[in-house]
């Protein structure tokens, strides 16, 4: 149980780094500026009901890997058939949601 709650605290403070990162993305304005901001909010978001209510974090953040999923697995992809360089930020996204829901199915269950 202690690990499981070590899981969640970590994941969420990832997620408000990410918040952090897509809010720099969008001050610099690189990329989709729009996208940016609406993942600030939802990163904050996301990182405030894993913290505050595992319980009810499951559907929403399976919702969100989902998305993360098609998004980031689809740079992944780009990224190894084509010249530039590995995405490892899309392969930690890749790896670090399945294990966020998890972590949340297993405390849902208890």
């Amino acid at each position: 149980m202690r690990a499981s709650r070590a899981v969640l605290w970590v994941s969420s403070a990832v997620l408000a780094v990410a918040a952090v990162n897509h809010a720099v993305l969008a001050s610099r304005a690189e990329g989709d500026v729009a996208r940016h901001w609406a993942f600030v909010a939802i990163n904050l978001g996301a990182a405030a009901i894993v913290a505050r209510a595992p319980r009810w974090a499951v559907v929403p953040i399976a919702l969100l890997a989902l998305q993360q999923a098609y998004s980031h697995g689809s740079d992944l992809i780009a990224s190894i058939r084509g010249p530039g360089p590995f995405d490892w930020a899309s392969l930690g996204v890749l790896v670090f949601f399945p294990v966020l829901v998890t972590t949340l199915a297993v405390e849902r269950r208890r």
